[in-house]
């Protein structure tokens, strides 16, 4: 039950976040918007470096770093599209649908999926 407090701290940032996105894409870019929003991450994401090691990474992962990199932005900037021209309430319940969405991509890509128990695991 230790994750408990992490699980609502992370919806009360997300869905903060996402409230100021929508207050300040009124006034500005989308592209700007973007930028602020992934940059206030970096410098907790660069203090994580003085107590994780950094692992030895082959040439795929950074393969997949570059083929995923363009995806992820095109989704963000959708996404704050998405917040500007729609209310909240009927743009964020969409994001329920993610996990079907990571649960049937490796169905289709690679045959891997959950079996018994651990899609029950998932469906909760």
């Amino acid at each position: 039950m230790h994750w408990l407090p992490f699980a609502l701290l992370t919806a009360l940032s997300l869905s903060t976040a996402d409230a100021l996105s929508k207050r300040a894409l009124r006034h500005t870019d989308d592209l700007v918007v973007a930028w602020v929003r992934e940059g206030y991450a970096l410098p907790f994401l660069l203090a994580a470096f003085l107590f994780v090691p950094m692992p030895r990474l082959d040439p795929t992962f950074w393969l997949a770093v570059a083929s995923m990199l363009p995806i992820e932005i095109v989704a963000l900037l959708l996404y704050l599209k998405a917040i500007r021209l729609s209310p909240l309430s009927l743009t964020i319940p969409f994001l329920a649908l993610s996990p079907s969405s990571s649960y049937f991509s490796p169905l289709s890509f690679s045959g891997n999926g959950l079996t018994g128990p651990g899609f029950w695991g998932y469906f909760l």
